[in-house]
């Protein structure tokens, strides 16, 4: 009998001589696996392009181009109270926002009507001084109709800024507040003109200066930062209430999961801020109006200004004699004195900040946030931040049997669909993208740090590494064999079906240039990473040779730490925290980068603000020994003094980065 013939192969699909030929093309620098490998194995299932497109890069400084609208930004009122209502369920948001927009008009108009009550009182007062003034007005026709038509505009200018002038007062005993300053300044200017009115011969325009104007001005720069802080909070409040999906960071306190969660991080005192996704920012009016960081400095500037008008005062009855000179002095001490930018050092950097957070999706309510977020040193984040799409890729594939190609690719597909969004991008890719040509996966289950399980067509699939194979015992290459080919940024997928290895993928995991840029901007901050694993083949070797990560500043998540920390992150309907973001990398850094920049322009600012009030005092006590001196100081010059100062203190917040 003629022997048999051998059974005739099965043609292979278009498919799998697609691959061939693009085994055949591929680069040199692709080390193939051995024994009829399959490198760049299955861009296209569908006949499309080789490669797959390249992923669009994180941008940290706004959004997509096509998503990119002008957001009104947000900071937080210099008042105990913000709004009348507070924000503790979803059907609060219309009365509060009427509160906000009341609230911005009432500011809005106090700053402007202000403005032109102080614009009147230094033409005034500077006329006044040099003798000018015509008609009725003219101190020289008596003056007590130019003394009252002052007492007037600047008495409305008080009515107009009454908590300004209620808080200051009380900011100088209880709690401090940048309203102290301004307050003793108005204080001042009226005292001087109710004197004067009250005693028209102690009054002589020749030698003295009506400060009424400069008061006003100052209470104008008051109006004009708690304005810039009532647009802040208004806009603020849009995004937290956008109905859009968001995260709200914040610090871990629990003390058990804080030492589950930096275990073996080098860092001896761990501060870390975690993400939850909520649906409420709760605290967020509270959080708003928190006291800002120069706020207690002001308070001692105001009580040692008031100190040293004081001295002024004293000084000038004891020594010349003159009750007209002692007020005009102890005026001039509070409006030399009180800063400009008193409320404006604050407010300024606060809108810069949320302008720049807007652009990310990210708001930070107030002061007391900014100093929470600047006090972080470990912050949480998923594998999927620091490998966006396009950073991982398939470059080989070995099936088991050659003719199973196609099966193997469509099973891989199918199961990690569902899993991790850097493996999805690679395997979806295989198929051109194509979601009808995956396969139903019944059960599916994700297995922390080691892969996914689920049913397709009757039979039990697993992907993921060697831990889920060996403990699902399933027979696999040895470590040395994997060692071997998945040196440097690769890594071995592996794919069995009904207990058996059916193929072996190998990834490249690529370094991004936006993250990696970022990561090193945390590193020089002495920021550590707190990593959960939601791709398996991560962990901090790979994170180390990718990015260049140190190690004691990297941490990967076992599945028990992160199952000690899930409480912490799991969704809650509401929740309180610092920052509130869209839940992406780009969002969470970003907001970060504005918070410590507000941080660091208010520090400058704040600095500026000390040395001119200081300085300012110091003048002002020294110019009280002669016989003019501080009395006979010209209301423009006094004017321009206190715009540079002001200019000078908002120049750092202006040119910071946020």
């Amino acid at each position: 009998a003629a022997p048999a013939q051998p059974a005739a192969q099965p043609a292979a699909s278009p498919f799998v001589q697609g691959i061939e030929q693009s085994i055949n093309a591929a680069p040199a620098d692709e080390a193939p696996l051995p024994d009829d490998s399959y490198m760049q194995a299955a861009y296209n299932l569908m006949g499309t392009a080789e490669t797959p497109p390249a992923a669009a890069p994180l941008r940290f400084t706004g959004v997509p181009e096509d998503e990119q609208t002008e957001t009104p930004t947000s900071p937080f009122i210099a008042a105990p109270h913000a709004a009348q209502h507070s924000y503790e369920k979803p059907e609060d948001e219309p009365a509060v926002r009427r509160d906000l927009d009341r609230q911005t008009l009432v500011l809005g108009v106090s700053s402007i009507v202000t403005g032109v009550l102080a614009l009147l009182l230094i033409v005034l007062g500077a006329a006044a001084f040099g003798g000018v003034l015509p008609g009725p007005l003219s101190p020289q026709a008596g003056a007590t109709p130019l003394l009252a038509t002052m007492l007037v505009l600047l008495a409305a200018a008080c009515a107009l800024n009454w908590r300004t002038l209620l808080w200051g007062a009380a900011g100088l005993v209880r709690s401090p507040t940048p309203d102290s300053m301004p307050a003793l300044a108005a204080f001042g200017a009226l005292l001087q003109l109710i004197v004067f009115l009250a005693v028209p011969t102690l009054y002589d325009p020749d030698r003295f200066c009506l400060l009424a104007g400069a008061a006003a001005l100052l209470l104008c720069a008051n109006a004009a930062g708690k304005l810039l802080d009532a647009h802040t909070l208004r806009a603020g409040f849009g995004l937290v209430t956008a109905r859009t999906e968001h995260a709200v960071a914040r610090r871990l306190v629990d003390s058990g999961m804080l030492q589950a969660a930096t275990q073996g991080l080098a860092e001896p005192r761990p501060c870390v801020l975690i993400s939850r996704p909520t649906e409420l920012f709760k605290g967020f009016l509270t959080s708003a109006t928190a006291r800002r960081p120069s706020d207690k400095n002001q308070q001692q500037m105001a009580r040692g200004l008031l100190v040293c008008a004081v001295l002024s005062l004293l000084f000038t009855l004891i020594y010349h004699r003159d009750a007209g000179k002692a007020v005009t002095a102890l005026a001039a001490v509070f409006c030399l004195g009180a800063p400009l930018a008193g409320t404006l050092i604050s407010a300024l950097p606060a809108y810069l900040m949320q302008r720049s957070a807007a652009q990310v999706g990210a708001v930070i309510p107030g002061w007391h946030d900014i100093r929470q977020l600047g006090r972080i040193n470990v912050i949480h984040l998923a594998t999927r931040d620091l490998f966006p799409q396009g950073s991982v890729r398939l470059c080989g594939i070995k099936p088991v049997h050659k003719e199973q190609i196609d099966r193997a690719i469509m099973y891989a597909a199918s199961l990690l669909s569902q899993s991790s969004q850097s493996m999805q991008s690679v395997f979806l890719s295989m198929i051109g993208g194509n979601r009808k040509l995956l396969a139903k996966v019944d059960d599916f289950e994700t297995i922390y740090g080691k892969g996914c399980i689920g049913w397709i067509e009757g039979e039990r699939v697993l992907a993921g590494n060697r831990a889920l194979m060996e403990e699902f015992g399933v027979k696999i290459p040895g470590l040395e064999y994997e060692q071997r080919y998945s040196a440097n940024q690769r890594r071995f997928l592996y794919l069995a079906v009904s207990g058996k290895l059916f193929s072996v993928f190998q990834l490249s995991y690529q370094r991004d240039a936006d993250t990696a840029a970022v990561l090193d901007g945390l590193r020089a901050k002495g920021i550590s990473l707190v990593i959960e694993q939601d791709d398996f083949n991560v962990d901090a070797e790979l994170l180390q040779t990718v990015y260049g990560l140190q190690p004691g500043a990297v941490k990967v998540l076992t599945a028990e730490e992160r199952e000690t920390l899930e409480p912490a992150t799991a969704w809650l309907p509401e929740s309180s925290g610092s920052m509130m973001h869209l839940g992406s990398f780009a969002s969470f850094v970003g907001g970060l980068g504005a918070a410590a920049g507000a941080a660091a322009g208010e520090q400058r600012a704040g600095m500026v603000l000390t040395a001119s009030v200081l300085l300012s005092a110091v003048l002002a006590l020294i110019m009280s020994v002669p016989a003019l001196g501080i009395t006979a100081l010209p209301l423009p010059a006094l004017v321009l003094y206190q715009v540079a100062w002001a200019v000078l203190a908002l120049i750092f917040p202006i040119l910071q980065r946020y």
